[in-house]
C-alpha cells in the first residue's frame, strides 16, 4: 500500500536525522518548537503526518482537527500520550520507534552485569575509604556461567549475543515461543522452574524490547518472528517460564512480585539479579532479605517500585552489594538520533515502499 504523504509537521526538536531523510524524499517539512495547543489545533489540518516525542499530548480534539492527517509518528518506543482509540477511529496510523533504545539498553545491562560480577560497588566503597585491594574483594569470571533471559525482545537478543561473546551459557524462556529455537547465542528452556537452580545471573528487562529471538510480544507478526529466527507459538501452546532471567515484560498484575522469596529460595546460593525492566517485577522486601542472608550476593537495579523515601527502596539503594541507577537504561545522546531516523524511514517506506529495510512498527494496524 502506498500512502500519500506530502507534508509533515515535526515538533519538539526531533532532529536532522529525521528531517533530512524526509526532505530527501520530497516530503515538505515544517519544524516547530514548543508549539502551544491552540496553534496545534489551528495548524494541524494542513499536514499529512506529525512527528512527536513521548511527552507531546495528542488528544481526541487535536486529532479531530487534523483533516488530512494520516500518520502520527512517535520518535520513541511505547505509545506516549496519544489517544489511540481516537486515532484508530479516524483511520490515522500511529507508528513508533521500538529499535531506538535497543543498543543503549543492551549496553547498560551488560555493563551492570559485569559490574556486579566484579563486585565494583564494594570495591569502590572500600577504595573511597582508603582501603586498597588486600584480596578481600574477589569477583567472578563470566565464562561458563549461566545467564537466564525470560521474555526476550530485541534487547534480549542483543544481551544474549553480547554475553555469549564472554563465553556465558545463555538460556531463555518465552511463554509464546517455541523451545526448539536456538540461534547459537541462546538455548530456550521449556519449564521456568528449571531456571532457578542453574542461573548464576538473573536479568529482568522491560516491555520496550519487542519481538526478539527469545522473546514474547503479543503483537509480533509471523514475518517479524521469522526475521529473528523465531518459531511463534499460539497462546494455547504456552509452556511454563524459564532461565538466566532477562524479563522483557510490562508490569501486568500477574507479573507483580514475580521474583519473590519463593523464587529466590529456589535459586542458586549466590545468584545475582539485574533489573532494568519494571519496578514491581521484584518484591523489594524479599530481595533485600535475600541480599542480607547471602542467598543473593549482588544486584543491579535501574527501576524501583517505591520512591527514594520508601524505607525498603532506600535500603536497597544504599545496600553495599547493590548498584542502583535512576532509570538510565535509555538515557543516552544516541537514542533520540536513532528514534528520529527510524521514524523517518518508516514514513518514507509508506510513501515509497521498500526504500529502507526498516520495518513498519504500527501500534494500531491501519496500514500494516
Amino acid at each position: 500500500m502506498v500512502v500519500d504523504i506530502k507534508s509533515a509537521l515535526v515538533l519538539d526538536g526531533i532532529g536532522e536525522s529525521c528531517t533530512n531523510i524526509l526532505n530527501l524524499h520530497g516530503i515538505q517539512i515544517i519544524c516547530r518548537l514548543n508549539i502551544i495547543r491552540e496553534d496545534l489545533l489551528n495548524d494541524l489540518y494542513a499536514y499529512d503526518a506529525i512527528v512527536v516525542r513521548p511527552d507531546t499530548l495528542i488528544t481526541k480534539e487535536i486529532l479531530a482537527a487534523a483533516f488530512r492527517l494520516k500518520i502520527v509518528a512517535l520518535a520513541s518506543p511505547g505509545c506516549g500520550q496519544i489517544n489511540m482509540e481516537a486515532a484508530s477511529n479516524r483511520g490515522i496510523s500511529v507508528i513508533n520507534a521500538p529499535n531506538s533504545t535497543v543498543i543503549s539498553a543492551c549496553e547498560l545491562i551488560c555493563g551492570l552485569l559485569l559490574a556486579v560480577a566484579k563486585h565494583m560497588r564494594p570495591a569502590r566503597t572500600a577504595f573511597s575509604k582508603g582501603l586498597w585491594n588486600n584480596g578481600s574483594i574477589k569477583g567472578n569470571e563470566l565464562k561458563d556461567r549461566t545467564v537466564a533471559i525470560i521474555g526476550c525482545g530485541r534487547v534480549g537478543k542483543g544481551v544474549a549475543s553480547r554475553m555469549s561473546g564472554f563465553g556465558m551459557k545463555v538460556v531463555g524462556f518465552d511463554p509464546l515461543l517455541s523451545v526448539t529455537h536456538n540461534n547459537g547465542s541462546c538455548t530456550m528452556i521449556k519449564d521456568i522452574n528449571e531456571i532457578w537452580p542453574i542461573a548464576d545471573y538473573i536479568v529482568l528487562l522491560g516491555d520496550y524490547v519487542l519481538y526478539s529471538m527469545i522473546g514474547f510480544d503479543p503483537f509480533a507478526t509471523q514475518e517479524q518472528c521469522e526475521q529473528y529466527f523465531i518459531s511463534k507459538m499460539t497462546p494455547e501452546e504456552q509452556p511454563a517460564f524459564q532461565q538466566w532471567l532477562d524479563i522483557h515484560t510490562s508490569l501486568l498484575q500477574p507479573n507483580r512480585n514475580f521474583i519473590n522469596a519463593d523464587v529466590l529460595g529456589r535459586c542458586k546460593t549466590g545468584v545475582k539479579i539485574i533489573n532494568v525492566g519494571r519496578g514491581g517485577l521484584i518484591n523489594e522486601r524479599d530481595l533485600l532479605d535475600a541480599l542480607n542472608s547471602g542467598q543473593v550476593i549482588g544486584a543491579a537495579i535501574d527501576v524501583f517500585e517505591g520512591c527514594q523515601k520508601d524505607p525498603v527502596t532506600l535500603s536497597l539503594i544504599e545496600h553495599p552489594s547493590v548498584i542502583a541507577t535512576p532509570h538510565i537504561a535509555t538515557s543516552t545522546t544516541d537514542v533520540p538520533v536513532h528514534a528520529a531516523k527510524e521514524i523517518a524511514e518508516q514514513i518514507v517506506n509508506l510513501v515509497k515502499p521498500g526504500t529502507y529495510s526498516t520495518m513498519l512498527s504500527e501500534l494500531n494496524k491501519i496500514y500494516d
